[in-house]
């Protein structure tokens, strides 16, 4: 059977509706501005009520309002899914803005701990500094020590010649005054033996003088 005019799809399906809810008593909407029936029962069709609709039209009308109800469940489960997904967007948005506050708090405590570590390291650097002006001025002291007594070590060396030569001089002074003593006292011994000497002849001759006879005797004493 073929239809006896031409109907468009959503005609099609409203045609098929009225007359299976006027073949079964279900109320319908005549108005073809309305989008939809009240009830649309899911039975086979009445070729007594549907004589002017073809019955392959009518099973592909009845195929498409079942992918119409179920693209509806798909669009249901699809919106129930996106609502889930949404509530967990939002608790995972929630939990992300937490983590961002407990991020920036820890930044700004890492923030804190960067600038005292950073004074402490130019504190370093300042004290590597010192010590280090410190190290090339004790550097500095100790060539000067170093130089000072390599100058001690000569002026010492000289001094110990000098001493060696001074004790050279003595012991040859000592020697020169032990000899110089010694022909002082040889000489002091001449001396006084000279003297004596003299003195005998003095007394002899004053004894001559005085006794001239026995100026024999004397001279033979003598």
């Amino acid at each position: 059977l073929k239809l006896p005019f031409a109907l468009g799809p959503h005609r099609l399906v409203l045609a098929i509706a009225g007359a299976m809810g006027a073949a079964h008593g279900c109320d319908t909407v005549a108005d073809g501005s309305e989008r939809r029936t009240r009830s649309v029962p899911r039975l086979a069709p009445d070729p007594a009520a549907l004589d002017h609709v073809a019955v392959d039209q009518h099973l592909d009308a009845l195929r498409a309002i079942e992918v119409a109800e179920g693209g509806k469940r798909d669009a249901t489960r699809r919106l129930d899914e996106a609502d889930r997904v949404t509530k967990i967007s939002q608790r995972l948005v929630e939990q992300l803005r937490q983590e961002a506050d407990r991020l920036r708090t820890g930044l700004s405590e890492t923030e804190g701990q960067l600038a005292r570590s950073r004074e402490e390291c130019a504190e370093l650097v300042r004290g590597r500094e010192i010590a280090e002006l410190e190290k090339e001025q004790m550097r500095a002291d100790l060539a000067k020590a170093r130089h000072e007594l390599r100058e001690a070590h000569r002026d010492g060396e000289v001094l110990r010649q000098q001493v060696a030569r001074l004790t050279k001089e003595r012991v040859d002074l000592s020697r020169r005054l032990d000899l110089t003593s010694a022909e002082e006292a040889k000489a002091r011994a001449a001396c006084a033996q000279l003297e004596q000497v003299k003195i005998d002849q003095w007394l002899l001759h004053d004894g001559a003088m005085c006794f001239p006879g026995r100026e024999g005797t004397m001279t033979r004493v003598a």
